[in-house]
């Protein structure tokens, strides 16, 4: 593509879409500093806690050596002598020198050198800054004790209480009752609130925020022009009334409770998670339906207890069917799978406490908590109902339909042992055709049988959702070498306290309870089975003070950018006070007071004034100045579209969004992916590339908000996505304008609902006006990476006197591969390998002839004629291969001498007309690397055009001048020429340039018009420009 005109100030760079595929998953995760944390809490601080805070801690008896480890400050500080971290510099460490067990130095912890692995993680939690949210000031060293009550008056353990709207003086503004709170901390501070937002812009962000889809030009246009003074209130009804709502608003929860539908590290004892997609499902019918938020939360926990809901209900214990497990290798001993439990069972504590309650309940594993009123026996009987019940699989259908449809399962069981039966008797027998013949018949009329009573039977397969049971899993000895998992149903499990974490040192056992300090008196036990509707009544409790607390403030944060507090999972003494503590209150109490309606919420808060404000605050300096984070909300935030709602927007653009609801995930970095993002597999394993690029949070923990990073590498992928190129082109086809004018205001109305300014139409006018042409120099000089996928041609009745030329670039080591890869091949494209000819590198396979030129006819009657040179890796290499009936030759960088020559059968059908280049036709040993343009001659190139076309190429170094070597080629009149030039949007259609209609597919990148036009590089710069990214 020619490069865009200056006037449209959207600067593009072009870099291979697979440099991208090849960045590390880690290197896009969301929020470094949590990450951090998360990495402190469970590498660092648990071994700290047991094997250094006996005596260095303000619990220590007698301090030793002056150091205190319990809090960052003393780390930092050190003992008497010195510092004992220097953040990012390891070897300058004391604490990581005593911890190697340096021989001149300090060892410890005295009673044995720790494992390698953690004095590694060690060594790289100093490296990367020694992130620590252990951030107080040190205590006084001594024994402390434990003191509930004094805890206990702390703001968020009190009741939520409503509150009288505040006095104003601008008393025209407020809208809502939240309004009053607002303004009066605005007037406090001498702000006024911004202007109020036009209704284009209204119309946008209300749309973006309740569904997560842009408003078509119609609706905008629409609403704009409603005279109706309530037309934003029947907006908001509308939008809440959408399916697409449960959509949007189920992601929010999905994040909060970690949904994936696999494991980190699978095995036996934790693999992937099938039917996760049915928890997903019930939660966006589940907010659809306006499920009052203390019903959600008992569903999702314990709805297999609740005489209200069926079988239908059962999904929605996914959120701790899916919980992340981790993998247990039975060849250990019983207490270290025992620890692994723990770990788990510390991750279903943390979801619950933090991602329902604020607050950071597994923080007392290993001791009681430091700053909450938070024992380690209520980390431990909360742990206890984890404890009991087990992740697995359950129908979601009745007992009368399963034993409804048991009758066709069975007589298909017995129909595929008789199929069994036929295939052996297929394979013993030998010659006897009709045999044969009549064997394959009867299987044949067995599978239709099948087919037939599938069609005909409901619930055949029987649905299944990632659920929870009632049972207790315990480790048993199997033999002296190996361990077994047993588990032991309805019967539920009381936990010891483990001191200080360790499962080997079993404390005071406590009884499943609810904690203490949301507690009327002395908390009881759980008396239902495992205790988990205990949990979830006392959770979802009008009593408990910060469920409805910390649910009101994840909404806060999710429709103006940030919460009331700001630490949206921590509403503990650790947390962030709250910017409007009344309005906190208020917004809790009558949330409870109405019946806990999440619908009835957001409409509160999306018909204030505060809501509808302009992102442009009424005296900008002062706002700066006194409040750069705009805690006071003197206007609305600038925000930016999440992953989903960005990739959702894009496929509204180019016009191909499928809206079904529900159903099975599918994998969003396919480039044909075409439902809303929230449907798209989430991954523990193998996280989407596209979805950690843009801030999607860590799926194997709770994740109290997301990240809001901008970085190059987010606009470099959008720029080179196949996704985002095929939009463009689907763009590109959606306007149908005659004339360019036209055809540019219609993509702005498709695209931003709005008309393009003058400057912008001028601009989009001269860029048109442009002519494409052929390939021009600069297009011809980057050429396209291979990784693993291969071009296919037809180039019939080329017959068995040919030739084929080409530049390549191998980046695969040759030891690396038995074959390092496969350049050119000529035979039917085939799963198995079948004759042809294959032109390729030898790899491992022949060591003493790795890096030379392969020729290999294929299976029916093999030849493999090696070269004898070298190629020297990563450099480019002049390839011709000339087949002249039985006489095959290999021509490298122009030499009039073949690097390969003999004679080899033609093992391909002469009529034969398919082609591939980058790979063999049956898929094998694909190359890595780059290929320049390709040249298909009907005859034996001379010796004289070779040597000619090579030095045309003006090769100097690593230095070719492609565009003459390809015009040198067209010169020769082959039959085939592809230029493969590369930009951002390099077609899956390669357009022949020989004028013979020869056009070849690139089976690695999206397909586009073989026209790529001016006019999809203008909708594909459009769809990458800031305006569709942001929400206003």
């Amino acid at each position: 593509m020619r490069l865009m005109s200056d006037q449209l100030k959207i600067s593009i760079a072009i870099v291979p879409f697979a440099a991208i595929a090849f960045l590390s998953g880690n290197a896009a995760n969301a929020d470094p500093s949590a990450e951090g944390i998360r990495f402190f809490e469970q590498k660092i601080r648990p071994i700290l806690v047991e094997h250094c805070y006996e005596c260095h801690s303000a619990d220590s008896a007698s301090l030793s050596a002056g150091l205190m480890v319990d809090s960052q400050q003393g780390l930092l500080e050190g003992g008497d002598s010195g510092a004992a971290i220097v953040p990012g510099k390891p070897d300058e460490s004391l604490l990581l020198e005593s911890l190697r067990y340096d021989p001149y130095g300090y060892q410890m912890p005295p009673n044995g050198k720790l494992p390698v692995a953690v004095i590694a993680d060690f060594e790289q939690w100093i490296r990367d800054g020694a992130p620590d949210p252990r951030t107080e000031t040190n205590p006084k060293p001594g024994k402390q004790s434990f003191d509930i009550d004094s805890r206990r008056s702390f703001w968020s353990f009190q009741a939520p209480k409503e509150s009288t709207a505040p006095r104003v003086q601008q008393s025209d503004w407020p809208r809502q009752k939240i309004d009053y709170f607002i303004l009066a901390a605005l007037e406090k501070a001498g702000f006024q609130p911004a202007a109020e937002a036009d209704r284009r812009t209204l119309i946008r962000r209300a749309s973006l925020d309740l569904i997560g889809l842009p408003p078509s030009y119609e609706q905008v246009e629409q609403f704009a022009a409603d005279p109706d003074p309530q037309a934003y209130e029947k907006l908001i009804d509308r939008l809440l009334a959408s399916p697409h709502y449960g959509e949007r608003w189920g992601r929010h929860w999905l994040d909060i409770v970690r949904y994936a539908e696999d494991n980190v590290n699978m095995g036996p004892h934790n693999g992937p998670y099938p039917n996760a997609f049915r928890y997903r499902d019930w939660v966006i019918g589940a907010l659809n339906t306006n499920v009052p938020y203390d019903e959600f939360i008992r569903r999702q926990l314990a709805t297999d207890f609740l005489d209200h809901t069926g079988p239908e209900d059962l999904p929605a214990l996914g959120l701790l069917g899916l919980s992340p497990e981790y993998h247990k290798e039975l060849m250990l001993s019983t207490s270290a799978l025992e620890a692994v439990y723990a770990d788990e069972w510390e991750d279903r504590v943390d979801v619950i406490g933090r991602g329902l309650m604020g607050i950071t309940v597994s923080c007392a594993r290993c001791h009681d908590h430091k700053y909450d009123p938070i024992s380690a026996k209520d980390y431990y009987a909360l742990a206890g109902v984890f404890a009991s019940t087990r992740q697995t699989d359950v129908p979601i259908i009745s007992q009368e339909a399963i034993l409804a449809s048991q009758p066709a399962r069975d007589e298909i069981a017995a129909l595929k042992k008789q199929m069994a039966e036929i295939d052996a008797e297929l394979k013993a027998n030998k010659g006897d055709r009709a045999a044969i013949a009549s064997l394959q018949k009867k299987r044949r009329s067995f599978v239709q049988k099948i087919a037939q009573i599938r069609a005909a039977t409901p619930n055949i397969d029987i649905p299944m959702a990632a659920a929870v049971t009632e049972a207790q899993v315990r480790i048993e000895p199997k033999t002296e070498t190996h361990q077994k998992i047993v588990y032991h149903d309805n019967k539920p499990r009381d936990l010891p306290v483990f001191i200080r974490g360790n499962v080997t040192t079993p404390g005071e056992i406590v009884p499943r309870r609810f904690l203490e300090v949301l507690s009327t008196g002395e908390p009881q036990p759980f008396q239902t089975g495992s205790g988990r509707l205990d949990l979830a009544d006392a959770i979802a409790s009008t009593e408990n003070p910060l469920t409805s607390r910390v649910f009101v403030n994840r909404v806060w944060l999710l429709h103006f950018g940030e919460g009331l507090v700001d630490t949206p999972s921590n509403f503990g003494a650790t947390g962030s006070a709250a910017s409007h503590p009344l309005l906190l209150d208020d917004l809790a109490a009558r949330f409870m007071r109405d019946g806990w309606s999440i619908k009835d919420l957001h409409r509160e808060m999306m018909l204030s004034a505060t809501y509808r404000q302009s992102s442009f605050p009424s005296a900008p300096d002062n706002v700066r100045q006194l409040d750069p984070g705009n805690r006071l909300l003197s206007h609305f935030r600038r925000m930016r579209l999440d992953a989903e709602a960005y990739h959702d927007a894009l496929l509204v653009a180019g016009g191909s969004l499928d809206p079904q609801l529900g159903g099975r995930s599918k994998d969003i970095d396919n480039a044909d992916y075409d439902r809303r993002a929230v449907y798209a597999t989430i991954s523990r394993q193998s996280p989407s590339q596209y979805l950690q690029v843009h801030d999607f949070p860590d799926p194997t923990i709770h994740a109290e908000r997301r990240g809001n990073t901008t970085t190059a590498l987010q606009q470099l992928f959008t720029m080179n996505s196949p996704f985002v190129l095929k939009q463009a082109q689907r763009l590109s086809k959606r306007v149908q304008a005659s004339s360019d004018r036209k055809r540019i205001v219609e993509v702005y109305r498709l695209l931003f609902a709005r008309e393009p300014t003058t400057n912008e139409l001028s601009a989009g006018i001269a860029y048109l006006s442009q002519k494409a042409g052929a390939p021009q120099k600069e297009q011809i000089a980057a050429l396209p990476s291979f990784v693993g996928d291969r071009i296919h041609a037809d180039t019939a009745k080329l017959g068995e006197s040919y030739s084929v030329e080409f530049w390549f670039r191998n980046t695969v080591p040759y030891a690396k591969r038995p074959v390092a890869g496969y350049l050119f091949s000529r035979g039917v494209d085939s799963s198995i390998p079948i004759g042809g000819d294959h032109i390729g590198i030898v790899g491992s396979y022949r060591s003493e002839q790795a890096g030379r030129l392969l020729f290999f006819n294929g299976a029916r009657q093999p030849t493999s004629l090696v070269g004898r040179t070298t190629l020297q890796l990563d450099h480019w290499h002049h390839l011709v291969f000339v087949r002249d009936g039985s006489e095959v030759r290999l021509h490298l960088d122009g030499q009039g001498e073949p690097e390969v020559t003999g004679n080899a059968s033609v093992s391909f059908d002469p009529a034969a007309s398919q082609l591939f280049v980058g790979g063999r036709n049956d898929r094998f040993a694909n190359f890595l690397g780059k290929i320049g343009g390709v040249a298909v001659y009907d005859r034996k190139l001379s010796i004289s055009e070779i040597a000619q076309h090579f030095q045309l190429s003006g090769q100097q170094g690593d230095s070719v001048q492609f565009a003459d070597h390809f015009a040198a080629m067209l010169q020769s009149q082959p039959v085939a020429a592809w230029a493969l030039h590369e930009h951002a949007s390099l077609p899956t259609q390669l357009q022949d340039r020989s004028g013979n209609e020869r056009h070849a597919t690139y089976e690695g990148k999206v397909s586009l018009d073989d026209e790529f036009s001016n006019w999809v590089a203008y909708c594909h710069a459009l769809l990458c420009s800031n305006e569709l990214l942001f929400v206003n």
